[in-house]
Order: C-alpha cells, then sequence, then structure tokens
C-alpha cells in the first residue's frame, strides 16, 4: 500500500487554473428557513458539477461548519463565469415564471394545464430563442397575454432561459442552483426533450 503522504504539496498543472473559495456563515441560528436551503444547495450544485466533465470544475474540498467553506479549483475563469451567469438566468427566469403566474395556465414545471406544455420537443410557435421571446412580449391568438410592457429585456431573456430549460434546452453548465427537495423531476441541465403531445388549436 502507498504511504499517505503529509506535509504541504504542490502540484504542476499545464496551463491555467483558477481557485475559487466561497462560504456561509449563520449568524441567527434560528432563522432556518434563511439559510439551510443556501446549505442544502452547494453540495447538489457540486454534484451536478462533477457529473459534467464539461462543467470545467476540477475539483473541490469542503468544510462544514461555522462559516462552511467550499474551495474549489476550475479549469478556467471563463468557465467559471459561464456556469455563474447561466445558472443565475436560469434561477431567476424561475423567479419570474412563478411571480408572472405562468404556472396558472403552464403548470408548475411547465406540464401544461389550460395552457400548452412546455416539456415538449415541439412547440406551437416554435421553441428556438426568438421563438420564446416574442410569444412572451405579443402573447398569441389562444389567449396569452401579452408581457412588452410587464418585464425589462433583461427578464425577458431570463424567462426565456428558464422556458428553453423545461424541454430540455438549457446548457449543461446550468446547475440549479436552488435546493428542492420535493422535486418531481431532473434540473434542468439534466432534462432531456420530449416527444410533442398533440396539441389542438
Amino acid at each position: 500500500m502507498t504511504p499517505a503522504l503529509s506535509g504541504r504539496l504542490t502540484a504542476r498543472f499545464e496551463g491555467e487554473v483558477v481557485v475559487f473559495l466561497i462560504g456561509m456563515r449563520v449568524n441567527r441560528l434560528w432563522k432556518v428557513h434563511k439559510w439551510l436551503p443556501v446549505a442544502r444547495a452547494m453540495p447538489q450544485m457540486l454534484r451536478e458539477l462533477r457529473a459534467d466533465p464539461e462543467s470545467g470544475l476540477l475539483g473541490f474540498e469542503s468544510w462544514v461548519g461555522n462559516p462552511t467553506i467550499s474551495l474549489q479549483y476550475w479549469r478556467s475563469f471563463e468557465h467559471l463565469e459561464r456556469y455563474a451567469k447561466d445558472a443565475w438566468a436560469v434561477s431567476e427566469g424561475q423567479r419570474l415564471y412563478s411571480q408572472m403566474n405562468c404556472a396558472g395556465c403552464h403548470a408548475r414545471g411547465g406540464g401544461g394545464a389550460m395552457g400548452p406544455p412546455l416539456m415538449d420537443s415541439e412547440w406551437l410557435y416554435g421553441s428556438g430563442l426568438v421563438d420564446i421571446e416574442r410569444t412572451i412580449l405579443a402573447g398569441s391568438a389562444r389567449g396569452m397575454p401579452a408581457f412588452k410592457d410587464r418585464l425589462t429585456r433583461q427578464q425577458t431573456w431570463q424567462l426565456v432561459a428558464y422556458v428553453r430549460s423545461l424541454g430540455g434546452y438549457a446548457p449543461s453548465s446550468a446547475a440549479p442552483t436552488r435546493d428542492d427537495h420535493m422535486s418531481v423531476r431532473p434540473p434542468p441541465s439534466r432534462t432531456e426533450p420530449q416527444p410533442p403531445r398533440r396539441q389542438v388549436d
């Protein structure tokens, strides 16, 4: 058996490497609803990243306590920034989906109800970025209201990102940023496009 190496060590690494340190401190232990979702989110995020070789995460070390700390090694700053932006946009889009009451017609998770499902691989008005943006801003003939006066351009594209993720079009780097132990379907970055359902005009 190879003996364990002790002491401070260094490694030779070809190319760029980024060290990212992130942590959480609990100041009010009794406010469990504030810190528990955050504490749950990090392990899930790291599992998602570790399962995706293209994410750019090379490895990590975690220490649980107060504060809880995660030390991460990334292939490049571009990989880290891309992940942060993709995940944040989808997360904000999910919040807007609830805030704008999209679930009232399309159901929570996009399964479809009074409105058509958003999980299919073929949609009535197109599943491309521009198609979804146009439908959100202008509405549709089937009764969907127009949101052009209620959303900023940034909010529109965040909502587009989340809606596309429901159909399995999220980039692999868009791992979820919030833990949802009640989830009944894979996160956006692991969702495959579903066969289209028949939709009657």
